[in-house]
Formats: structure tokens, C-alpha cells, sequence
């Protein structure tokens, strides 16, 4: 890869290449239950933004700094109609439309010239998402399963570290690693070095990875998913209650160039009783995914045993992917670069990138569930 090569698939901010392709998509910027009464400061492909919901219950998204005279919004007062300015009393709704400005007088119109910065929010499955593209190439909120099933619970976790978003997704891409850097870490037989293969898709990739299974005559089949541009879908062996125990999907979000936010949603079916159970939540599959390995260990802990924190952040903060030298075992990541590469292009031609959905007809319900199998060969 060259360094410019690298630079379109790495930076996020407004105007380049990566950053716009990604500003095609509904992404997700926070959690529905942690939208009260506060709004929240976030930071999201490498602009400063203020989250809220608004007392009548909608979500909305604006650039941080006031329109008048730059006062952070994180500081204001979230009322029915928007979130007002705490330093001089500009009201704004999540649509950017200025209402009021109490110091101006009763008759002026000014207020109606102001249009600040704002993106369209929808809520789905528990996270708020937002569109920060153009405003005519917006598209459907995509109804994927995990997000709208209504035969179990979520549980929906968020990690905030160091490093560019690639290098977190690309470890998805790269299936060949469990095998080293996973061998005395997971319950299934991750040291066997898999046989992989990757099939492109409408919306990405399809990863299968086929392992040799406990008992003579099987294997283990891991089937991952991979939306363009930050979403996996990761299954799970383990079971309780003879259902499925968790279907993960993780987001790798762009906070900057150097930063990066996953949003972890597990979907946990119903037992057959069909009521949760403690016991699914206590199963260790959600807990062994969620820990930040890295932020509770010391530096002889990680250097002992270290795992894809290590890893990845040891990398650099961008990795320089002109010194790689890719091998065979790499073909999954090379496969994905070039998948983002082309939704990058497709955008720079004035076309959808992969995923894009406009039709309600094809909306209804997206399965792009992954899951663990058992299968006998022979």
C-alpha cells in the first residue's frame, strides 16, 4: 500500500475521501438510555458535537459551538423544543432552526436567518444513530435483525481507546490471528489455524473460518459478517437454555483520525421459558468481549499475555502500511481494504456505496446474523 493509499483509507475528517464515504451512513453516535435530561459531548469523524433528546423525546445532533458567539452547547438546557444556549438564550431545535433569542427585540427576525449545523437522528435497537451527509443522498436506516427482533434482550456496551478505526476493523478481517494471538485465551479451539474463505457481498463481506470440532468428523464453522463501513457481526458457540446464547455486532466508530469508539450490541434470544435469564448474562460470552483488557492489567500483565489491544494500539496511532509485507494469511484483510476502497471510489463518482438502502420493500428485516456451527463431515 502506498502512503496515499493509506492516507484515503485512514483520515475521517470532513472532506476526505474516507471521511466522506462514511458520512453516507447511518452510524451510531450514542446510547438511548443515556440520553436524560444533560446533553452529551461527543466527538464523531472528527467533529465536535452535542447530543440530546429534547422533552418532547427526539434526538437530535449540533455542531458544538453556539452560532452567536461560540459557547459550547454541552452546557445548555435541554427544553421542549430544543436546547437553549446557557450564555445568551439561543434556543435551537434538532433541526438547527434557530426560535429564539431572548436579548434580540420582540419584533426582529433575525433569529430566522440563523441555520446551525445539524444531522437527522433515528433510534433503533437501544443506540442513536445519526446521517451527517449531504442531505439528498440520504437513505434508510438499515432494520437489521439484531436491532429490531423482539424475541430477546440487548445489552449494549461502549469502549473509547486510542488508534485509527482500520486497524480495530481490519483485526475482524483478519481471521488467521486467533490461532496465535488467542491460543490460551478463548474456550473453543482458536489455536487450530483455520481454513478461510471470503465472499464478497451487496453490503461487504462474508468471512467463514472452519476449525477442526471436539469430537472426530466435525468442525467448527464461524460465519462473520462485515458491513461497509465500521460493522461486524461476530456469533457464538456457547448456549443456554438450548438457545443461542449471544449475537454480536460491533461498530468501529471514527472519533478522530487517532481515536476510535466501539459500540458493542448483544442480542441474547429468550430461554425457552421465554423470559431472560442471569444465567445467559453470566454465561461470559457478553463479559469476555466487553472488558478493555488493556485498561485493567498492568504493563507486565499485557506483555505476558497480551491480546488485540496490545496488538492493534502497538501498531502506531495510524499504521504506516507502506513497510507491511502481506503473506497468504492476510488475504481477508487485503479483500476488505479493497471492498473500502471501492465504496471510496463510488462515492468520489457521485454513487452509492455498498449497503445503501432506498427501497422500504427491501428494509423489512436484514439478516446478517453470524453464528458458530457444529457440522459433521463425515
Amino acid at each position: 500500500m502506498t502512503e496515499a493509499e493509506n492516507e484515503r483509507l485512514t483520515r475521517v475528517g470532513p472532506g476526505t475521501p474516507g471521511g466522506e464515504m462514511m458520512r453516507r451512513y447511518w452510524i451510531p453516535v450514542g446510547i438511548s438510555e443515556e440520553l436524560t435530561d444533560l446533553p452529551k459531548l461527543v466527538r464523531v469523524l472528527g467533529e465536535e458535537l452535542v447530543l440530546f433528546r429534547d422533552t418532547k423525546g427526539r434526538v437530535g445532533l449540533l455542531e458544538k459551538h453556539c452560532s452567536h458567539r461560540g459557547t459550547s452547547l454541552e452546557y445548555g438546557r435541554v427544553e421542549e423544543r430544543g436546547i437553549r444556549c446557557c450564555y445568551h438564550g439561543w434556543l435551537y431545535d434538532i433541526d438547527g432552526h434557530c426560535l429564539d433569542q431572548p436579548l434580540e427585540p420582540p419584533d426582529s427576525n433575525f433569529k430566522k436567518t440563523i441555520r446551525h449545523k445539524a444531522y437527522p437522528c433515528r433510534e433503533l435497537g437501544g443506540l442513536a444513530f445519526a446521517y451527517m451527509g449531504p442531505v439528498e443522498k440520504i437513505s434508510l436506516l438499515p432494520n437489521y435483525s439484531f436491532l429490531v427482533r423482539q424475541d430477546g434482550i440487548r445489552k449494549i456496551t461502549v469502549r473509547t481507546g486510542e488508534g485509527n478505526y482500520l486497524q480495530r476493523s481490519e483485526n475482524h478481517a483478519d481471521t488467521m490471528h486467533t490461532a496465535i494471538l488467542h491460543e490460551h485465551q478463548f474456550g473453543m479451539d482458536f489455536y487450530e489455524i483455520p481454513d478461510c474463505t471470503f465472499t464478497p457481498a451487496e453490503y461487504g463481506m462474508i468471512a467463514v473460518a472452519d476449525r477442526a470440532g471436539h469430537e472426530p468428523g466435525t468442525i467448527i464453522r464461524r460465519t462473520n459478517h462485515f458491513m461497509v463501513p465500521m460493522l461486524q457481526t461476530t456469533g457464538s458457540m456457547r448456549r443456554e437454555h438450548g438457545v443461542e446464547c449471544a449475537q454480536r455486532a460491533a461498530w468501529k466508530l471514527p472519533i478522530d483520525d487517532t481515536h476510535t469508539r466501539t459500540f458493542e450490541l448483544f442480542f441474547i434470544p429468550f430461554g425457552k421459558d421465554g423470559k431472560p435469564t442471569e444465567e445467559v448474562f453470566g454465561s461470559g460470552v457478553v463479559n469476555r468481549a466487553s472488558v478493555d483488557r488493556r485498561g485493567v492489567r498492568s504493563y507486565e500483565e499485557s506483555q505476558r499475555d497480551p491480546g488485540d489491544e496490545e496488538a492493534q494500539m502497538s501498531q502506531g496511532p495510524i499504521q504506516d502500511r507502506t513497510k507491511e509485507h502481506l503473506g497468504s494469511s492476510d488475504r481477508g484483510v487485503i479483500i476488505w481494504r479493497n471492498i473500502l476502497k471501492k465504496a471510496i471510489d463510488a462515492v468520489e463518482r457521485g454513487e452509492d456505496p455498498p449497503g445503501i438502502i432506498r427501497d422500504p420493500g427491501k428494509n423489512n428485516l436484514i439478516c446478517v446474523d453470524a453464528k458458530d456451527e457444529l457440522i459433521q463431515v463425515n
